[in-house]
């Protein structure tokens, strides 16, 4: 396994037990107060996890803004996914 290979198993196994089996709760935009509270200029779409954990996609992996979000639908090459934009 090449080291690129291996640190994306790394990271891919440690998301795993956080995401595997967990139910959408909710979903919902970032309040103007947590936009400001994160000191970014957009909102991002928020994702909220049956066991109290939040998925926000940020711009890059400092976290400097909110970032957009994209739902891929494979098997229907015909749909192109949505996108989930900051606002």
């Amino acid at each position: 396994m090449t080291s690129d290979s291996a640190l994306k198993k790394m990271w891919a196994d440690s998301f795993k037990k956080h995401l595997v089996g967990r139910k959408i709760t909710n979903i919902r935009y970032m309040t103007e107060k947590e936009k400001v509270d994160w000191m970014w200029s957009h909102c991002a779409i928020v994702i909220e996890l049956d066991d109290g954990q939040e998925l926000i996609p940020w711009s890059d992996d400092e976290g400097n803004d909110a970032g957009a979000l994209y739902v891929h639908n494979f098997p229907d090459i015909k749909i192109h996914g949505d996108i989930l934009p900051v606002i």
